[in-house]
């Protein structure tokens, strides 16, 4: 059966019929989330299209008892088990073809459908990283960071050593309050990639959020000797500085990055905090007073703010604490196809 779909779908790759059919399947992943229920019913058109029975194994007499593969591969509810005519681990066209269909979805935004069709896809041939990559990524818009990093570990199942699956497992544990966990798997990401600077920033806020502060700071300036001058970096260094007491450190470090002309809004809090965790609330105040223009939020309730924000830097419980270094921690996103490395923000450089 799954030569007679591979014989067929090479026919029609060619054909204009199959331009508009996998037309029709693109346009419904980028469709709402509620529609993937009828998606069984549009593949199932897509392969009669080409020519090929649902219920075909490739005998000329099938069909009568065979059990229907669209329905038990992508049908909602999952009452059957998968055919035995589709073996998982094997390398078939209908995983490759499910995470195109799920490529798209992704791209649109439609991250539920995404997630479910790249499991599909995944679970018919576990063996390739990209179904389960996409099927992290796509969670992990969602929130579901648990089905994120059993999707990254499934993918460290098949290849120990993949830098993307390592540095994004990382993240979600982080994400889950876990950065202790995640701290095995950057390193492990970093001998891999000793000159990637991004992971010395992840690996810096993970000690950060531990607590160990001096531990975080040197991998900030590691990840400094790499790339001299990044933003995200000497934001991270400045802010961590702040939080183990050295407030005049920080505060030449931040105001630096906050003067630069690629400075964000991020990059003046980070600053407006080290102010408040020294003391200077009104300083800190006048650093953010324009970006507090839109806002809403009265002088009032921002000085309680940088007020509180400065005591819990200077001492505050250490679960208090970790919160704010997660609230304030600077980092640029992996963007780009799944599975590449590059960054949504270029280095930036003041």
């Amino acid at each position: 059966m799954v030569n007679r779909m591979r014989e067929n779908i090479s026919k029609i790759s060619v054909h204009t019929r199959a331009m508009a059919s996998l037309s029709t399947l693109a346009l419904l992943s980028g469709c709402a989330a509620n529609s993937f229920d009828d998606f069984p019913n549009q593949l199932s058109a897509f392969f009669k299209d080409a020519g090929v029975s649902e219920n075909s194994d490739g005998d000329e007499n099938s069909g009568k008892n065979s059990p229907n593969i669209v329905g038990n591969i992508v049908g909602a509810g999952d009452e059957r088990p998968m055919t035995p005519n589709v073996t998982p681990g094997k390398n078939n066209d209908l995983s490759h073809m499910l995470e195109r269909v799920a490529e798209t979805a992704l791209s649109n935004k439609n991250y539920g459908a995404a997630a479910r069709i790249y499991g599909r896809s995944h679970d018919l041939d576990p063996s390739r990283p990209g179904p389960a990559l996409g099927l992290a990524r796509a969670s992990s818009k969602i929130g579901d960071h648990r089905t994120s990093i059993k999707a990254y570990q499934a993918v460290l199942a098949v290849t120990p050593s993949h830098g993307v699956a390592l540095r994004e497992i990382a993240r979600e544990l982080m994400d889950l309050g876990a950065p202790r966990d995640a701290i095995p798997y950057l390193r492990t990401a970093l001998a891999g990639d000793p000159a990637d600077p991004r992971l010395r920033n992840e690996l810096g806020i993970a000690h950060d959020l531990t607590g160990y502060h001096e531990a975080a700071q040197k991998e900030f300036h590691a990840g400094l000797i790499l790339a001299p001058g990044d933003l995200t970096l000497r934001a991270n260094l400045g802010r961590s500085l702040a939080f183990s007491g050295r407030h005049a450190e920080a505060i030449l470090i931040l105001q630096d990055v906050a003067n630069s002309p690629m400075a964000t809004k991020q990059h003046r809090e980070a600053l407006a905090m080290a102010l408040a965790s020294a003391g200077d609330v009104t300083a800190a105040l006048k650093v953010t007073e324009a970006d507090a223009g839109n806002s809403g939020a009265t002088e009032a309730t921002r000085r309680a703010r940088y007020a509180m924000m400065g005591e819990l830097v200077r001492g505050g419980e250490p679960a208090s604490r970790a919160q704010l270094v997660a609230g304030t921690v600077q980092r640029d996103r992996y963007a780009g196809k799944i599975g590449q490395t590059a960054y949504e923000k270029p280095i930036a450089t003041a």
